[in-house]
């Protein structure tokens, strides 16, 4: 009877798992970033429009509403999907909040999220679980429980949030930087310090040549 192959765990899991806190407190920051986004919207509209209101009337009713507010709003809510997925995306997993705690969003391969994955998980993940407030809320308090610290979106879409800066690994846990991809332009490692290049491949053909005679 044959035992199939232990199979290697993804790469991501090779990389330090983001702790809760940073996680929130990063979730904190960009939720800033945004407020300060409305903010700054809401009065370069009530500038421009000198705080003037949107008068809509009806047969039955007639309504008024300031234009910033309107402006306020609609940016509110493009921001909640627009932000996290463009920049998740664009910025390789980091979005400024992330990049200020030192954290970031790979895959389950150890490579960074692009705009498809991060649609995925910010605009419809998330947003599925945002239309209930119990899976919402779970699912940011998931990781503290999770083995590896994982949101129930981050297992829906394959991806772990680890801590920023760390080398992306292949499947094995090596680096992906130590040598170069077959059929690339990029040039091989250098070689240790106090060894010259080449001495390895001269000890090997020394001791065939020994081993021969």
């Amino acid at each position: 009877m044959s035992v199939a192959p232990e199979r290697p765990a993804p790469a991501a899991f090779a990389l330090p798992a983001a702790r809760w806190g940073q996680r929130a407190g990063a979730l904190l920051l960009d939720l800033l970033v945004q407020l300060l986004l409305v903010v700054a919207v809401a009065v370069v509209v009530g500038f421009v429009t000198d705080w003037g209101e949107y008068r809509y009337e009806d047969t039955d009713a007639t309504a008024t509403a300031p234009y910033w507010a309107a402006w306020a709003i609609g940016v509110g809510i493009a921001s909640a999907f627009l932000y996290p997925w463009l920049l998740l995306g664009l910025m390789r997993g980091r979005t400024p909040g992330r990049r200020i705690v030192g954290i970031r969003v790979v895959r389950n391969d150890g490579g960074p999220v692009g705009l498809g994955t991060a649609f995925l998980r910010e605009a419809l993940a998330k947003g599925a679980l945002g239309l209930f407030t119990v899976p919402l809320l779970l699912s940011f308090l998931w990781p503290l429980w999770d083995p590896h610290q994982r949101a129930i979106h981050d297992l829906v879409c394959s991806t772990r949030v680890v801590l920023d800066g760390e080398d992306e690994v292949d499947a094995f846990g090596g680096d992906r930087l130590a040598a170069p991809v077959p059929g690339s332009l990029l040039p091989p490692p250098p070689p240790a310090p106090g060894r010259p290049a080449g001495h390895g491949e001269r000890e090997d053909l020394a001791g065939r040549i020994g081993l021969d005679g």
